[in-house]
């Protein structure tokens, strides 16, 4: 039974019951340091890392499922800030990673069969050039969801601003995401161009309520003879020797501004919005859906996730322990769940804005955490179904 309330939110309680059964440790990580990488490698594959607040050195994931979830009220810095880079490798079909509220330099993922999911995670604010970018080769099934990740800023003449999101040969989906190229350096003669906000080549790619920007393009001096300041980047650059497919939902794409050139009195260029060759690029019509949820959520108890659509639309909340990667154009979105699971009908918006209520499971003997995958279906007035981004729930013991 769903209530009305007089803020226009409407909440309804879901009862989560688990599909799969399997045994799980949680591991404390704190200390800053080495800390986090050591229990990397030491944590067996399934296992689950709570990480504390502190600054911690690049860590390194190959091969086997983890868990690795921060809080959003703590400061937890992976990297140095000079683009060390901590990694996510090697998964074979069916294992599964997260990666969830940190602050990270920079994420690399590569060769993987399984799936990766990233979860609000955040540039770091220490240090410099103050990065937060990712990397993602020859992999079939990696989200983004709630992420802000930079570019880094050049610090050497004659190179340019890094790129926020490199993908390649890869499927990749990106929700609620803002994407920003780091500028370029500024020298009395040179201006260095400014980072591409993302950049794709041969790759399966959505774009759903995201922006992605180009770095700006560093400037030169006022002194005669006039130098060249650098261009800015591009928002979005798709290049394709094979197909490559780039569908964009409620996504706003937008170039670097040009460096300043005092000297010629006029800017270099700026950025383009999008580069793509022709057929490659796909507008999707209509508005993007969402929810939030948080994703440490401790075994048995209520919380709560919040819904973002129209008014009239009817939600259909999706619930597996499982993954997968598959562009649906019926639905403007990716499938995230796995076939292994269950729906509910949860909600008809009244307002914009949703709230429902869920029930953690209570955890078998000797499991101490266990994931679940969430992901809404939601369908408007006319019948046109949009999927929204993920939420991954790490339900955990009490005793932590």
């Amino acid at each position: 039974m769903l209530a009305s309330r007089p803020s226009g939110l409407v909440r309804a309680v879901v009862v989560l019951t688990l599909v799969l059964s399997a045994r799980a440790d949680v591991i404390v990580v704190s200390g800053g340091g080495a800390a986090l990488s050591s229990a990397v490698q030491s944590a067996a594959s399934g296992d689950t890392l709570f990480v504390n607040a502190g600054t911690y050195s690049p860590f390194d994931v190959a091969g086997k499922s983890l868990t690795i979830v921060g809080s959003p009220a703590a400061l937890i810095e992976v990297g140095n800030g000079q683009g060390g880079a901590s990694r996510v490798r090697n998964l074979t079909s069916g294992q599964i990673v997260l990666v969830s509220d940190l602050r990270i330099d920079r994420l690399e993922i590569s060769n993987c069969q399984g799936s990766v999911r990233v979860t609000r995670v955040q540039p770091i604010v220490s240090g410099l050039p103050n990065g937060g970018e990712a990397a993602v080769t020859s992999s079939t099934d990696v989200t983004f969801s709630g992420c802000t990740l930079t570019g880094r800023r050049s610090l050497v003449g004659g190179v340019s601003g890094s790129t926020a999101v490199q993908i390649q040969d890869s499927n990749v989906a990106l929700y609620d995401s803002a994407l920003l190229g780091g500028a370029g350096f500024s020298t009395i003669n040179l201006g260095s161009a400014g980072g591409d906000g993302i950049s794709i080549t041969n790759a399966s790619v959505l774009l759903s309520a995201c922006t992605s920007t180009g770095g700006a393009g560093g400037q030169t001096g006022p002194i005669p003879p006039c130098g060249t300041a650098g261009v800015g980047g591009a928002g979005i650059r798709a290049t394709s020797s094979a197909p490559s497919s780039v569908h964009l939902l409620s996504t706003t794409a937008a170039g670097g501004a040009g460096g300043a050139n005092p000297c010629a009195g006029v800017p270099a260029p700026a950025g383009a919005a999008i580069v793509a060759p022709v057929g490659v690029l796909d507008v999707l019509p209509g508005a993007s859906r969402s929810i939030s949820a948080p994703t440490k959520v401790r075994e048995g108890t209520t919380f709560s996730i919040t819904l973002q659509g129209q008014v009239g639309d009817q939600v259909l909340l999706l619930i597996s322990p499982q993954t997968r990667w598959i562009y649906e154009p019926l639905f403007q979105g990716v499938m995230l769940y796995g076939p292994a699971g269950r729906r509910a009908r949860v909600a008809t918006l009244t307002s914009n804005t949703a709230t429902v209520d869920l029930v953690a499971p209570v955890l078998p003997l000797g499991v101490d955490a266990m994931m679940m995958h969430l992901q809404c279906l939601f369908t408007d007035t006319s019948g046109q179904r949009t999927l929204s981004g993920p939420a991954t729930e790490v339900f955990h013991d009490a005793a932590f």
